[in-house]
């Protein structure tokens, strides 16, 4: 759906009924050119404010996986968090993408920048981890040999560090599907169950904190000095932690 005034009315941008699966993110970085993922590595972009949409061909996508967000970093890195432990990579400016040797195997529902050339990833059973430099994580040489059934989850930390990655300790195992930074270099991470958390995304520690239903949480964002929150049943605000 397109909006030209602010979200007082919309428009039918684009709707695939042969394909009929979801879209999940979207990214602008101009008015006019954005890109949109969804679901069996579907990516679309559009350089005309949504006018006009094509499809983004590139063998990493070619595995099938849902790609559930999409970030740009503030070093332009663009960053794919994804299904089963899917993470892809962009060095220059979505012409061409590597699938990344991911930490975990599980799925990662959302990615956070943490500094210019950071990321925090998040997702499936409360799983966080930070990338501590986006642009020197491994790749795979051939995407389409990644078998999330087959291949393991690193858990040693100095492992992860060799990697050039770190993971949080996280108090809780619910799901994670959205987040947003709260400005100092914190974040607040929202899931399954009204499940909140913070934390520094330069620390590994994160905390709890209560949250303003017991339905699951679709996203978050700070908005006029509160959190506010969508989810199953509407939208929640609490405030900032």
């Amino acid at each position: 759906l397109r909006s030209t005034d602010g979200g007082e009315s919309w428009s039918l941008s684009h709707f695939d009924a042969d394909w009929g699966k979801p879209f999940y993110d979207v990214l602008f970085d101009t008015p006019e050119r954005g890109v949109v993922t969804g679901a069996n590595g579907r990516m679309m972009r559009t350089a005309d404010g949504g006018a006009t949409w094509e499809a983004v061909e590139n063998p990493v996508f070619d595995t099938g996986f849902h790609l559930y967000e999409i970030e740009r970093l503030p070093d332009g890195t663009l960053l794919i968090a994804g299904e089963r432990g899917f993470l892809a990579r962009s060095l220059d400016d979505g012409a061409s993408w590597e699938m990344l040797e991911p930490p975990y195997i599980g799925s990662y529902f959302g990615v956070l920048p943490a500094g210019e050339h950071g990321a925090v990833f998040f997702g499936l059973q409360g799983k966080v981890y930070k990338a501590v430099d986006a642009r020197e994580l491994s790749t795979l040489d051939d995407p389409m040999a990644y078998d999330p059934f087959i291949n393991e989850s690193v858990t040693d930390p100095q492992a992860l560090a060799r990697m050039g990655w770190k993971a949080f300790d996280n108090p809780v195992v619910e799901s994670l599907f959205g987040g947003t930074l709260i400005g100092d270099g914190r974040m607040v991470l929202a899931g399954v169950d009204g499940t909140v958390v913070a934390g520094s995304v330069d620390s590994a520690g994160i905390e709890a904190i209560e949250s303003p239903t017991g339905q699951p949480i679709a996203d978050v964002i700070a908005l006029d000095g509160e959190l506010l929150m969508t989810g199953r049943t509407g939208f929640y605000r609490r405030p900032m932690p």
